[in-house]
């Protein structure tokens, strides 16, 4: 099965934000933990996009591709770029998927924008 793959930036507060789109459907948000990239998703896109899902994987920033902050953010500051990412592609509801430090920040974002959440999924610690 051929299924496309795009890389991509969106300008944020602190800087550019990496984050990579795989696939059509309902879409899914990846948030990995840090120090880490959303490469640690990487084995998940196809399958996950072969079964329906648009699988969008974020590198949050100061990590993977995405632009190093002057200032450290917050949980709620990265929260917010995640936010900013889902405006600029107009998504009305997404799922979130965060892995240790990813599930504080995915937490964090429903907690601000409950209306654009579909569904929560969170692991680790």
């Amino acid at each position: 099965m051929n299924i496309s793959s795009r890389k991509a930036y969106i300008d944020s507060i602190f800087g550019q934000l990496h984050f990579q789109i795989t696939g059509e459907g309902k879409p899914l948000i990846l948030c990995h933990q840090s120090p880490s990239s959303l490469d640690m998703f990487s084995k998940a896109f196809e399958p996950l996009a072969s079964s329906g899902i648009q699988v969008i994987a974020v590198d949050t920033p100061g990590y993977g591709q995405s632009d190093a902050p002057q200032t450290q953010p917050s949980i709620h500051d990265y929260s917010l770029c995640i936010l900013d990412l889902i405006e600029f592609l107009k998504l009305e509801k997404v799922s979130l998927l965060g892995h240790h430090t990813g599930a504080c920040i995915v937490a964090e974002l429903a907690v601000i924008a409950s209306d654009k959440i579909d569904k929560l999924i969170l692991n680790g610690p």
